[in-house]
């Protein structure tokens, strides 16, 4: 492409920072406590190199022939950190990952990618991802205010004690291994090989039971 016609766009590059992104913890080790962790990244913040984070927008061609900056929809962002945060996800990232975690390790995790319709049109979706936009504000109403109207959360419907966060992701975990077709006995025998969990957190096991 001649370079006067990428000068012609330069108006329309907007920088990842911009946006609030999905992150991923690069180091995954299979005996900790838990191996897949993500999180949203708020806006204007850097990233190390054991961090990954998701593209956070495409460039799409308008009608008057230029680009426009279309952003990666936060609600499927949500959607997809509920279900890689849940303990079902884990236990299949296991069988795959033993010190660092890629995102080839991720393609092959199976799991549902829904559009923000069906996101809405679902129940069990969209209480998965409310959990986890409720679980970001826990943790920086500040940093994370602007999503709030995504579900119509105000101040006080936030989890702000550690047994309330974790009866949300709770809910998250049951809800994905019933999504995944897991029954309950097949669920407790997968709880028994997080070692770490049972240790540092009994009773939050005591939750999924």
């Amino acid at each position: 492409m001649p370079k006067a016609e990428v000068t012609k766009h330069a108006a329309a590059v907007s920088f990842d920072r911009k946006f609030v992104r999905l992150g991923l913890r690069e180091v995954a080790a299979d005996t900790n406590e838990r191996s897949l962790i993500f999180s949203l990244l708020p806006k204007n913040c850097g990233l190390g190199h054991t961090l990954f984070a998701n593209a956070a927008k495409y460039y799409a061609p308008n009608a008057d022939g230029g680009v426009q900056v279309r952003p990666v929809s936060t609600l499927r962002c949500l959607f997809a950190m509920a279900w890689f945060n849940s303990v079902p996800a884990d236990w299949l990232a296991r069988f795959m990952i033993q010190i660092h975690v890629s995102k080839t390790h991720l393609y092959r995790l199976p799991l549902p990618q829904p559009s923000d319709n069906e996101i809405r049109a679902n129940p069990d979706y969209t209480q998965l991802a409310k959990n986890a936009l409720l679980l970001s504000l826990s943790a920086s109403w500040h940093d994370f205010a602007e999503l709030a109207p995504l579900f119509d959360v105000q101040p006080a419907d936030v989890p702000f004690t550690a047994k309330a966060r974790d009866q949300l992701r709770a809910e998250n975990d049951k809800t994905v291994a019933r999504l995944y077709g897991i029954t309950t006995a097949e669920f407790t025998h997968l709880l028994c090989s997080f070692k770490g969990m049972a240790t540092k957190r009994p009773e939050y096991l005591a939750l999924l039971s």
